[in-house]
């Protein structure tokens, strides 16, 4: 199925099989009235055809889901009273796995929803097949009664183009407050092996030497690199 023109449908967009294609040069998001774009597993949403190849998702609006976007995506950042923009892997406070072919240029909200210990399947994972330009706000919540051992990793980003962001994740808020760990938390970007890019990891609990306090919080932010 293609949509070439604006739509003013305002309820939500659920794609179960098959592939949707947004086709517009002009545009960069032909259902933005949508509240929520759901991308089931299997399904492919195809935005190569919009400007940039680029989804641009409006105020308020969340992209959700284990499928697959083909092209690029943006979140945007809340703005008076602009509301921000949010990718959900899987979906509410349920974790999954949801793949961008290109670029995400993160803004906005990104949702970490943590249940155990498998990627993308107990836990969120976002997969981008392109760079990563991570700003917004990470916003971790732990679900389903799980809480993680001292040490636990989840890698909620990974990006094969490498993940940009300010130093020491200035631009980047964190939020734990639906995630609350006695140790606190660690955030890192780890060089995966194999030209695989970097990954946003989350540390729970981690040794007590590596938290600073910021905020009230525990929360220690770090870049280490993996020798290939």
């Amino acid at each position: 199925m293609t949509l070439t023109n604006t739509n003013t449908f305002s309820g939500n967009t659920s794609l179960l099989a098959g592939t949707l294609a947004l086709t517009n040069p002009a545009s960069n998001n032909l259902i933005p009235n949508s509240a929520v774009i759901q991308v089931g597993s299997g399904a492919n949403l195809d935005v190569t055809g919009l400007n940039a190849s680029k989804l641009t998702l409006a105020s308020g609006q969340s992209l959700t889901g284990n499928g697959k976007v083909i092209g690029n995506i943006e979140t945007i950042a809340p703005s008076g009273i602009i509301l921000g923009s949010t990718i959900t892997a899987g979906g509410l406070l349920t974790p999954g796995h949801l793949t961008i072919t290109g670029d995400a240029t993160l803004n906005g909200t990104l949702m970490a929803d943590l249940a155990g210990l498998k990627q993308g399947v107990d836990y969120d994972w976002l997969e981008v097949g392109g760079i990563t330009r991570l700003a917004g706000t990470v916003d971790v919540n732990l679900v389903g009664g799980f809480t993680p051992d001292s040490g636990a990793r989840f890698y909620v980003l990974t990006s094969v183009g490498g993940i940009l962001t300010a130093a020491n994740f200035a631009n980047v808020k964190f939020d734990f407050t639906h995630a609350p760990m006695i140790g606190g938390w660690q955030v890192l970007i780890e060089e995966l092996g194999n030209d695989a890019g970097e990954a946003l990891v989350l540390v729970a609990s981690p040794e007590p030497a590596t938290l600073v306090l910021l905020g009230g919080g525990l929360l220690a932010l770090l870049r280490r690199r993996r020798r290939r």
